[in-house]
């Protein structure tokens, strides 16, 4: 058989990786992407592969290897379309390290900055109006619009944005999801913890 060009083979084990991640086996894609780094035949590519090296020892839990890995990727060096995911991954790493403000500061300054990890640092610092705007930021982009159905980990996040509301004491905010976001989640495993937080539907006469 005819032996695979070395980027297709690069681009096989980042889909390897994906779905190692999506079964919760972060550990398992780093080793992947690690080998598809060795066989990379450029630059831009090792760079996106390196990003989704950091991001998966980072949902492994291992923080000091992501930040070794982010470390041999200057920001001079990724292409423009991969900086934003460096620098989410940078501020996780620093809300996880207690550098709470310098998080915040880098992830407010980023030229596209990513809203669901704005919101984890700005929920660290307990500011819930913050948290709660830039989780809804995340959402309005993320979740499929209805009627298709929700996935858990839809319902978890509104679970998290109706709980960020509440503690900012944004009813408005509340009254939404409550009206956008009740009926799809009556069939939710969440559906409880969403009824208590934003309240029960408002009957329509």
């Amino acid at each position: 058989p005819t032996a695979q060009p070395p980027a297709a083979v690069a681009d096989a084990l980042s889909a390897l990786a994906r779905r190692l991640m999506a079964q919760e086996l972060p550990i398992h894609a780093a080793e992947a992407l690690r080998i598809g780094i060795a066989r990379a035949p450029d630059a831009d590519l090792r760079a996106r592969l390196s990003i989704e090296l950091a991001a998966a020892l980072l949902d492994g839990d291992r923080p000091e290897d992501a930040r070794q890995a982010l470390a041999q990727l200057p920001m001079s060096s990724i292409p423009d379309s991969l900086r934003s995911q460096r620098i989410a991954i940078q501020a996780e790493l620093l809300r996880r390290s207690g550098e709470l403000e310098a998080a915040a500061d880098m992830m407010r300054h980023a030229q596209t900055p990513d809203a669901l990890t704005l919101s984890q640092i700005l929920a660290a610092r307990q500011d819930w109006a913050g948290a709660a705007q830039a989780l809804w930021r995340h959402i309005s982009i993320s979740l499929p619009p209805a009627p298709a159905p929700l996935e858990p980990s839809h319902g978890d996040l509104l679970v998290r944005l109706a709980a960020f509301a509440s503690l900012a004491g944004q009813e408005s905010m509340l009254a939404t999801l409550r009206r956008d976001f009740g009926p799809r989640m009556r069939a939710s495993p969440q559906a409880s913890d969403f009824t208590t937080m934003t309240g029960p539907e408002t009957p329509r006469s």
